[in-house]
């Protein structure tokens, strides 16, 4: 008797104290699980979320690229439009070049002929 006595006064205190302890504990225990899930949860949203963001930004750098692509061959097109031009005006100043040559031979051999016929004359008189 004095052994149920002693149980009976053992399971009543651990009733009395560890029992509540225990209850306290497993409610924080559940606190702490709906705190983890609810953080889980955001940070599951965070990362969609960063994803969206990562996927919108990698669109717009790929839209850039390509307009950036468009831009150099427009440009290389225009500079080829250059490069004809030049190499065309380039042509013409040498023909230009070619035909002042021309005619500065030409007055240089009018000059000579002019000399020798004002010498002829001079010789004469």
């Amino acid at each position: 008797m004095a052994l149920k006595g002693t149980y009976e006064a053992i399971k009543q205190a651990f009733q009395d104290i560890i029992a509540p302890q225990l209850e306290r504990i497993n409610g924080e225990i559940a606190g702490l699980k709906t705190q983890m899930h609810s953080l889980e949860k955001r940070t599951e949203e965070g990362f969609i979320s960063v994803r969206h963001e990562m996927g919108s930004l990698e669109k717009r750098m790929e839209e850039g690229f390509a307009s950036l692509r468009n831009e150099m061959g427009s440009l290389r097109g225009e500079m080829g439009s250059l490069r004809n031009e030049m190499d065309s005006l380039r042509g013409e100043m040498r023909q230009g070049f070619a035909y002042s040559n021309k005619r500065v031979d030409e007055v240089l051999e009018i000059r000579e002929r002019l000399a020798v016929l004002e010498a002829k004359l001079a010789s004469r008189n």
